[in-house]
């Protein structure tokens, strides 16, 4: 959509012009400017989240290079976050590594007026869905409904979405013949719940578990912008195969 032109076509742009260069073991190769690496820490995260969970590692990682550069969060950087929509999602991650990590407050002041409550549940998050320990497989496993859930979707409408996409993934005659779907979706479904092979789920949870985040992400407004015009609402019956 448009926040990913802006993103590709504008904002990494000059991201090869912009870079440093580093050397490990006696290796040379390009390193993205900070306030690009900022962003793409940031899209990693959010992206691992959606999928189904984040270890603590990568978020380790983003509090690592703030401490390194302790400035890169600037007026013109979070002008961009609140333009892609990524603002509130950075602002709770930030402070919950403050609250958890230990990250210094002088170093993310802006963050220090978000909401105590929504930081301590990303963090929640994190160690549920997340591969920090043992993650939950019915929680983690929600991350089907999230993949690429819309604003304010119910989590069983991107559920079946999810899987319609896996679907066309493995039966590519399914993009030419939709109708396909109707006989595919629950044997897809069938095959997974039986396969030994996987972390066992159930579904029921599963979805409960989905329909908890969903309601909790949509606080966090991933890639909605400050202040989005209404959107017109989709009504057809199976959406999901859009």
């Amino acid at each position: 959509g448009a926040v990913g032109e802006y993103l590709q076509n504008e904002f990494f742009a000059d991201i090869f012009e912009k870079a440093a260069e580093g050397e490990l073991e006696g290796e040379r190769f390009p390193i993205p400017a900070p306030r690009h690496q900022a962003m793409i820490l940031l899209l990693h995260i959010a992206k691992h989240l959606q999928d189904g969970g984040v270890g603590l590692r990568q978020v380790a990682d983003l509090a690592l290079f703030v401490k390194a550069h302790p400035t890169v969060f600037d007026p013109e950087l979070i002008a961009v976050l609140s333009r892609c929509g990524l603002y509130r999602f950075t602002e709770t991650l930030l402070l919950g590594c403050v609250r958890h990590l230990g990250m210094p407050e002088a170093l993310v002041p802006f963050a220090l007026a978000g909401d105590a409550t929504l930081a301590d549940r990303l963090f929640a998050d994190f160690l549920t869905g997340g591969n920090f320990g043992r993650a939950d497989a019915n929680y983690a496993g929600s991350g089907m409904a999230h993949k690429h859930r819309r604003h304010g979707e119910s989590a069983f409408v991107a559920a079946v979405r999810g899987v319609a996409d896996m679907c066309r993934l493995e039966w590519p005659a399914c993009r030419k013949f939709p109708p396909l779907l109707v006989f595919l979706l629950p044997f897809w479904i069938l095959r997974r719940l039986l396969d030994r092979s996987k972390p066992r789920v159930r579904p029921v949870k599963m979805l409960r578990s989905a329909e908890a985040r969903a309601s909790f992400y949509d606080e966090l407004a991933f890639f909605q912008p400050q202040d989005p015009p209404p959107e017109k609402q989709t009504p057809p019956l199976f959406r999901y195969f859009s």
